[in-house]
């Protein structure tokens, strides 16, 4: 069957990666050692799922001598599979296989169960709701058993014929692989059909559909393909319609190109060539442990430098750590100007920067034991008590008298217990606000209140002040606690 070929897809999708982008590549194959910059696998151990890969390079004639010297039980060789190979290729992922010159592999391949399908995607025009995954890997009348590419979603299959002649040699980024590589060939490449319907789970019933095999040569030798990269393109139109102007492209697929294994170079070699060649990859092999025995002169005396420089890096490390540690203790004290107080059933951000700011003065705190009470306590350098009220004004209030009258009853729970207490109310008002902004904190029926009940009201902005003052040596802690303790009504703490 005579078909026509192109290859525009094959260039444009594998343009020796000139824009450098870092790709994801895996590569199956015994006969490779580890790379530092990609990831090798060999065929005996477990393989990765290769849709988390950009490039998968598989080599065909390691598998095919690791089963034929027992490696490798056929048994256990479930993956790659169709459906794996088809979620790699679905997105432009990239399929580049080595091939060996045989049909099939020695013993039956066990077929695998599929996994989840792919989420749904709509084709251009038509409603669907068929995953890519599932368009491509709908089932084909051939069997993996017995099969070289029973991995494959793509009918390919080899016919065996010697040959030494490739007359046209296609401009491609594998140019350069089969010019060089192969002088001779054992087989080439043939699709078992170049189309076929299926019926999708989900779809439009009133809708035809196909995959249509593309192949785009590499090596030719007049009719035998001996390299090639072939893709899926998957199409619908509606069953009324009969023009090609009523086809639709629902997707076509990344490339699975297919190359004879090379006879002028090894294996490694040609993964090695395909790497630079194809992708810019520069190969080092991973150090072998014992390499650490052999020393360079000069390189004890280097690498202890490094070690020392390391120490003091961890070191200064941990003195940063310590400095911002230290820089948030300090600028806590910031919330004295920005936050409200708690709820009846518990205490806020306030209270606490308040009780910790006395604390910081040097007075001893007690700390409430039940919500709904009063704010907490404490004792100042002459041993005088203090029982508090703290508030913070939502929005842009003053502090009212309601929020001060329940210092009274606080005053008088003390003088019940015999505990003669200073009544001293810390409140921020206009907290929104700038401080230098800031209107009068205290109505006059507040100051009225605070100096009848002998009760010491004071902003904490005003207390903010005052501690920055004692923090900076200009104003000692006593002070503060003197003004607390001896005003009867609003308490400048700072009066310049």
């Amino acid at each position: 069957m005579k078909m026509a070929f192109s290859t525009k897809r094959l260039e444009a999708g594998l343009s020796n990666n000139e824009s450098k982008i870092e790709k994801r590549i895996l590569v199956i194959s015994s006969e490779i050692g580890k790379l530092t910059s990609v990831k090798t696998v060999p065929w005996s151990e477990e393989l990765p799922n290769i849709a988390d890969f950009d490039v998968v390079i598989m080599d065909l004639v390691s598998l095919y001598f690791d089963v034929e010297n027992n490696k490798i039980k056929l048994n256990n060789l479930r993956y790659p599979n169709k459906e794996a190979v088809s979620k790699l290729i679905e997105f432009d992922g990239e399929l580049i296989v080595i091939s060996y010159p045989a049909t099939h592999l020695t013993q039956p391949v066990p077929e695998r169960i599929s996994g989840q399908p792919m989420p749904p995607m709509q084709p251009h025009g038509i409603s669907s709701c068929i995953s890519n995954s599932e368009l491509l890997t709908m089932p084909t009348p051939r069997s993996p058993h017995n099969d070289l590419y029973w991995w494959s979603p793509i009918p390919i299959k080899n016919i065996l014929e010697d040959g030494s002649s490739i007359p046209e040699i296609k401009d491609t980024p594998f140019h350069e692989y089969i010019e060089q590589g192969i002088k001779k060939w054992s087989y080439y490449l043939e699709l078992r059909k170049p189309q076929e319907k299926f019926t999708p789970d989900y779809g439009d019933a009133n809708c035809d559909y196909w995959r249509e095999y593309n192949i785009e040569p590499i090596a030719l030798n007049r009719y035998a393909l001996i390299a090639a990269s072939f893709s899926i393109t998957v199409k619908a139109k509606p069953r009324y319609a009969s023009g090609e102007s009523d086809v639709h492209v629902i997707s076509t697929s990344g490339p699975v190109v297919i190359l004879p294994p090379p006879t002028e170079f090894t294996i490694e070699e040609a993964i090695r060539l395909i790497l630079a060649k194809l992708y810019g990859v520069a190969l080092e092999s991973v150090e072998p442990e014992w390499l650490q025995n052999y020393k360079v002169p000069g390189e004890n005396e280097l690498e202890k430098e490094i070690r020392s420089l390391e120490q003091k890096i961890e070191e200064d490390k941990r003195e940063v750590e310590q400095k911002k540690k230290q820089m948030k203790d300090l600028t806590k004290f910031k919330k004295l100007l920005t936050e409200t107080g708690g709820t009846k059933t518990g205490e806020g951000v306030l209270e606490e920067i308040v009780w910790e700011t006395l604390e910081e003065l040097g007075a001893t705190v007690k700390r409430p034991d039940e919500p709904g009470k009063s704010d907490g306590w404490f004792t100042d350098y002459k041993g005088r008590k203090a029982v508090l009220e703290i508030k913070g004004k939502r929005g842009r209030k003053s502090i009212a008298t309601g929020d001060v009258r329940e210092l009274e009853n606080w005053v008088s729970d003390g003088l019940a217990k015999r505990e003669e207490y200073k009544g001293i109310f810390f409140g921020n008002p206009f907290r929104e606000d700038c401080p230098e902004e800031r209107k009068e904190p205290f109505p006059p029926d507040v100051r009225g209140f605070a100096e009848k009940r002998h009760q010491c009201i004071v902003a904490t902005v005003q207390l903010f002040e005052a501690f920055t003052r004692v923090k900076a040596g200009k104003m000692k802690p006593e002070e503060i606690f003197d003004k607390l303790m001896e005003t009867n009504g609003v308490c400048e703490l700072i009066t310049d």
